[in-house]
């Protein structure tokens, strides 16, 4: 119950924050918004998030037993982590109890991803991009720590770029590879951006017929793509793969796989039929780009693990493409509130069978620390 009381509460806070003019009172009511959920972070008990006792506990633990922020950066459990995660862990440690990393970690992703959501609110609804971050990515923070501070980071990097501020995309992208190594990925990300914004059409289109066919294959032939690969690369089903053998890890992975295709699909549903008709064209390109690319981590979520996670940061781009299905049924007044309900419930169906029923990441109940 405290997290959809804590939802709700920040959906007001982010509407009131949209409607009003007073830039301080906007600034204030978004600080209250991000304060409200880091605290909710923060004071969840340590057996919340299954990545607590993986490293968070653990490097916390160890930072406290150092005085020195080079020996403690020279420990050989430390150095198995990015140095952007072990720096922030180490401040924490230096400020209070394990609680205040998990309000900084928690800050860190509601701040960036703030950030990209009022830069896109001309083309889609804050408080509908907010509600689909909190029913669907809120919780992963409690989890995959580590990326989702990195995912949020590259969702604020693209932003810069589009504002052609790219000594400071620079230096985001460089803060996210610090907090997840596979935040590499933005750099595949902003080339897309930039083929996006280009002029030249055929380019834009000649890729999403490359990367349709990229998704029929692996669709098709993911077994033998993954046997080609243990090939050229002796290991990779051991490290990559959730079960060695080459089916799906079990049928219940098998059909979460396919709801995330049928998702991705109505994403992609929703670009085609109604955002180009709404968002600049290149904004429309660079968001087809990401959810086809997330198509493809839905075909491989079953299978691979590690390989399927790269593709969480083209697919966290859904919280600015999902709220446009609402202008599927109509623009008048009537018919928009209908819509907003419907995608309200979904995503109420989703945060309870992904996290309640499902408990992915091991977040449900809500207990104090």
């Amino acid at each position: 119950m405290i997290y959809l009381l804590t939802f709700f509460a920040v959906l007001i806070l982010v509407d009131m924050a949209d409607k009003v003019e007073d830039k301080k009172i906007r600034w204030l009511l978004l600080f209250v918004s991000l304060a409200l959920l880091s605290g909710v972070a923060g004071v969840r008990a340590t057996s919340i998030g299954s990545d607590v006792d993986a490293y968070q506990k653990p490097l916390f633990k160890i930072a406290k037993e150092y005085t020195s922020i080079f020996d403690y950066l020279s420990n050989r459990t430390v150095r198995r982590f990015e140095i952007g995660y072990t720096l922030i862990t180490y401040l924490a440690s230096r400020i209070g109890d394990i609680h205040v990393l998990f309000f900084i970690n928690e800050a860190i992703i509601v701040f960036f991803t703030f950030k990209a959501i009022w830069h896109y609110r001309q083309y889609v609804s804050v408080q509908l991009s907010t509600a689909c971050f909190l029913f669907v990515y809120y919780l992963r923070g409690y989890d995959i720590v580590r990326q989702s501070m990195a995912m949020a980071a590259l969702l604020y990097m693209v932003t810069l770029i589009e504002e052609k501020k790219y000594l400071n995309a620079v230096l985001i992208q460089i803060i996210a590879i610090l907090l997840h190594k596979s935040a590499v990925v933005g750099i595949g990300m902003a080339f897309l951006y930039f083929i996006a914004d280009s002029y030249l059409e055929r380019v834009k289109k000649y890729l999403i017929i490359i990367i349709s066919i990229a998704i029929y294959t692996i669709s098709t032939n993911y077994r033998q793509i993954f046997l080609k690969l243990n090939d050229v690369f002796p290991g990779f089903l051991n490290k990559y793969l959730v079960s060695k053998k080459l089916f799906w890890a079990s049928k219940e992975g098998f059909y979460e796989s396919k709801f995330m295709y049928i998702f991705s699909a109505i994403f992609i549903l929703a670009l085609a039929l109604v955002m180009k008709k709404h968002i600049n064209i290149y904004k429309y390109y660079f968001f087809l780009y990401m959810m086809l690319l997330a198509m493809i981590g839905a075909l491989i979520g079953g299978q691979g693990h590690y390989a399927y996670r790269v593709f969480l940061f083209p697919e966290a781009y859904s919280i600015f493409v999902f709220p446009n299905m609402c202008k599927l049924i109509s623009n008048d007044g009537k018919s928009q509130f209908i819509g907003r309900v419907m995608m309200y419930a979904g995503l109420l169906f989703y945060w309870y069978f992904v996290f309640v029923l499902k408990n992915q990441g091991e977040v449900y109940p809500f207990v104090m620390g």
